[in-house]
């Protein structure tokens, strides 16, 4: 079923968003593909930078479209096209201007059009939907973090806070109400002034507005007018309004009778004079702005839940560990890290590498530095105790870590391994393991996983939920694929090992 949107009513400046936002959704899933080859295919210095560029069939971008019908003669020649008169065939497919080449079978074939998807939609494709589980400890006793919001409005402040709408609509029901108030006066003045000029004319009418609509107000002014003017408005601009209309016969019954009136009349007559004036000046007033309606929006502070968060990122950098399998740990490290800075405000990371010795490195050096040497996996675990006890309480921070290893490891250190997960665990969150390996070691390691990696996977049987492990990992899609199976779309991460297709069996 076709479906016709409006689009006339929407904001200029919102005018392709939501195009945008339909091609992206319709064609997502080739996006994803691409996004995952770019990852699987590029360099790590390369990961995330730049756009992507993604085919889609020429074919599926067709929109319905509202155009004339096919009768009638129609002859144009738009803007642009110079090359071209009125009369001149224009061939399909291709071709420009007269005698151009063209598309001599005008099937309207081509080569596919693209979507160019910037940096950021890129890292809210891969990450949309996907969060920390167990973010549990929002905020520590003595710990007060607050955040401006919109808190209401006042009647004082600066000039850029302003709210306009909400000032003309005082402005405009002040306005209102004066200028009826304004309208009475004036009218009931005008009133008493007629009846005490027009109290000896013959055939003049006692004026009363009380309880008379705006329609029978104006009627009665035009009469009286009309009676003051002795019937012969000729040389005078009769006004619409019942006010103007009262006005101008109040002054012509002054100029021919005034003269006439008694001395308590008179004094009367110039009592009103000066409050008509008042009056007056006040109905110009009416739309003035006022203090009362000035409104200025207001910030103030609110108590804010307070997430924070820490993720050890432990990687081997021993000599066991090659060139490639190094990167395709980074691989999973730089999706990890990009993910965390994408969706959290407030999350640390801490970067450990080790060989025998653990250290706690910067960003660059954890992934660029070139450091090798012996396996002790222990080490890195050791490090974390130490690093959270000196910043990072656990009952404060939610504590997570994630570790990469080839598995090549001191069976004799396994067991260090086991005990020190065990002393860990009580304060992690989740703790996530992944084994990169390489050819040789896909042939070596019996049921698919390193000795150590063993050991990971009995720790995660043994605390459900709190331990993740995959193994396999070979290649930089692998490892894309263990971050997605760790940090599911709007779930939990699955229980039991993860191995990718292309690891071992």
């Amino acid at each position: 079923m076709t479906v016709v949107k409006d689009r006339r009513k929407e904001p200029l400046d919102d005018k392709y968003v939501q195009d945008k936002i339909r091609y992206r959704d319709l064609y997502i899933d080739r996006i994803r593909k691409a996004l995952h080859d770019k990852i699987a295919n590029d360099t790590l210095g390369n990961l995330g930078k730049g756009v992507l560029k993604v085919p889609i069939p020429k074919e599926t971008t067709h929109q319905p479209m509202f155009h004339h019908a096919e009768t009638g003669d129609f002859h144009k020649v738009f803007p642009g096209m110079v090359n071209f008169d009125v009369g001149d065939r224009i061939k399909t497919g291709g071709g420009g201007g007269k005698g151009g080449r063209g598309n001599e079978a005008g099937d309207g074939e081509g080569e596919d059009d693209f979507i160019w998807v910037n940096e950021e939609d890129l890292k809210n494709i891969l990450f949309e939907g996907r969060s920390l589980p167990d973010m549990t400890k929002l905020k520590a006793a003595h710990v007060n973090i607050t955040e401006r919001r919109h808190a209401g409005y006042t009647n004082k402040g600066p000039s850029h806070r302003m709210n306009m709408p909400r000032t003309n609509k005082k402005r405009r029901t002040d306005e209102i109400v004066l200028s009826k108030v304004s309208e009475r006066r004036i009218l009931n003045n005008l009133a008493e002034q007629f009846n005490f000029l027009a109290r000896n004319v013959e055939g003049a009418e006692t004026l009363n507005f009380l309880e008379k609509s705006r329609d029978e107000k104006g009627e009665i002014a035009k009469r009286v007018l009309n009676f003051a003017l002795r019937g012969n408005p000729h040389g005078h601009e009769i006004p619409e309004d019942a006010v103007g209309a009262l006005h101008m016969a109040v002054s012509a019954l002054k100029r021919d009778f005034s003269g006439c009136l008694q001395a308590p009349e008179q004094g009367r007559i110039e009592i009103l004079d000066r409050q008509l004036a008042e009056h007056f000046k006040m109905s110009g007033k009416a739309g003035d702005y006022r203090d009362r309606h000035l409104t200025y929006e207001y910030d103030d502070d609110f108590p804010k839940p307070s997430a924070k968060a820490v993720m050890f990122c432990l990687m081997d950098v021993s000599g066991s560990m090659d060139q490639e399998t190094k990167n395709n740990a980074k691989v999973f490290f730089w999706l990890l890290k990009e993910f965390l800075n994408e969706a959290y405000d407030q999350v640390e990371l801490v970067f450990i590498a080790h060989t025998t010795e653990a250290k706690e490195v910067d960003e660059k050096t954890f992934f660029y530095g070139q450091e090798t040497g012996g396996t002790l996996v222990s080490t890195c675990l050791q490090k974390t105790k130490e690093v959270m006890a000196e910043r990072y309480p656990p009952g404060e921070w939610n504590i997570y870590s994630a570790q990469a290893s080839d598995g090549d490891n001191d069976r004799r250190d396994n067991a260090n391994v086991e005990k020190l997960m065990a002393e860990l665990l009580p304060d992690l969150q989740s703790h996530y393991y992944i084994e990169v390996i390489n050819q040789w070691s896909k042939s070596s390691f019996s049921g698919g996983l390193s000795d150590l990696g063993q050991v990971y996977e009995a720790l995660a049987e043994k605390h459900s939920g709190k331990i993740h492990v995959a193994g396999g990992i070979l290649a930089p899609k692998d490892s894309l694929e263990a971050f997605k199976h760790f940090f599911p779309v709007g779930g939990r991460a699955p229980v039991g090992a993860f191995m990718p297709a292309a690891g071992p069996a």
